[in-house]
Parts: structure tokens; C-alpha cells; sequence
């Protein structure tokens, strides 16, 4: 299983487009928000509503069983960084991905993988636009990652 999660493109569809152009083979495709664009143009994407995503009706959030792991996916916009940790490990899932930020992140509190993408469009951490990729094994459950640049 390879999931492509992309956030914050911000109207940008030409980094979004190369993504998903160049992972055809990708099984599911994640926008964690900020698209700005309605959803007829973000296929294959599955979207969430992010803080500039005002004409949408996307939802705020989506929680997914995909290989037996449970994902929780949301913008982030909501979230209070001073008790993040307790947030997390309150949604009782085994990986959680946000946007908002435009920097990776990659923390584990507990058993739950939290991921961050960055940003496709205006990173805060680097020069270069990124994106995640995730793969799980579907016979072993196993997950591996990887943070990619455009």
C-alpha cells in the first residue's frame, strides 16, 4: 500500500499535479488541507478543510482504517500546541496527519506516528516544496515513510 499526503498547495495546482502524476501507482492520495480549490480539482485527492479553504465543504476532519491501522487526518488550524501530545494520544489512532504548519514534522508519542508533510507551496522549513509518501506492508502491518521534495 502507497499513500501519497500532500498539504497547504495554497491554489497551486502545477506541484500538485506533478505528485500525483508521478506516483500513478499510488493506492491513496491525502491532501491535509489549504487547497484552496474546489474538490473537482483535486483528484485522486481526498481532501480536508483547512483554514483558507472557505468556499469548500470539505470535512474538517476523516478518521480511516487502511491495512488495520487507524489514521486520523486533519489541518491542524484547530489545534493547541500546549497539550498537542495529549490531543494525539486522545484520538487513540495509530497515525496522525496534519498541515497548517508548511514544515515537516515527525514525532511518535506513544504508539502514534505523527506526520506533517510540509508544504507544496510555501515551506517554512526549507527551499524546497515537500511531501510524504507512506507505505504499509499488508501482510505485516508494517509502515515506513518518507519525506520527498519536488
Amino acid at each position: 500500500m502507497k499513500i501519497i499526503v500532500i498539504s497547504d498547495t495554497h491554489k497551486d495546482l502545477n506541484n500538485l499535479r506533478k505528485v500525483a502524476l508521478m506516483h500513478q501507482d499510488a493506492d491513496r492520495f491525502f491532501h491535509l488541507g489549504d487547497s484552496e480549490v474546489i474538490s473537482e480539482y483535486l483528484s485522486p485527492f481526498i481532501s480536508i478543510k483547512g483554514n483558507c479553504d472557505y468556499f469548500s465543504n470539505y470535512p474538517l476532519y476523516k478518521d480511516l482504517e487502511i491495512c488495520g491501522l487507524k489514521f486520523h487526518l486533519e489541518h491542524g488550524h484547530f489545534i493547541n500546541f500546549t497539550n498537542f501530545k495529549e490531543y494525539v494520544e486522545s484520538l487513540k489512532c495509530d497515525v496522525f496527519l496534519f498541515g497548517h504548519l508548511h514544515q515537516k514534522v515527525e514525532l511518535l508519542f506513544g504508539n502514534t506516528l505523527v506526520l506533517n508533510p510540509g508544504s507544496l507551496f510555501l515551506p517554512r522549513d526549507s527551499e524546497k516544496p515537500s511531501y510524504l509518501i507512506i507505505y504499509i506492508d499488508e501482510e505485516t502491518k508494517e509502515l515506513s515513510y518518507e519525506f520527498k521534495y519536488l
